[in-house]
């Protein structure tokens, strides 16, 4: 399992990016879009995240990502 930290500022921005698409695909009749939650590891700035709704993207900074051993000892 993974787990990722976004804080509450980062929350604000993913939700802040995603509210007009969403927004604009409900008031179409249409499905809201996929959001991705794209998170590069071990660059240069740690663990960097950004979330993607087609072409569009928004960086959200360094996030916190931790893997835990779910396998039974």
């Amino acid at each position: 399992m993974i787990t990722i930290e976004l804080s509450d500022e980062q929350r604000e921005l993913l939700w802040g990016f995603t509210r007009p698409h969403t927004a604009a695909h409900l008031a179409a009749g249409l499905e809201p879009p996929c959001v991705r939650l794209e998170i590069e590891l071990g660059g240069p700035y740690g663990c960097e995240a950004s979330a993607v709704i087609g072409s569009a993207r928004r960086g959200l900074g360094e996030v916190v990502v931790q893997v835990h051993d779910t396998a039974a000892h």
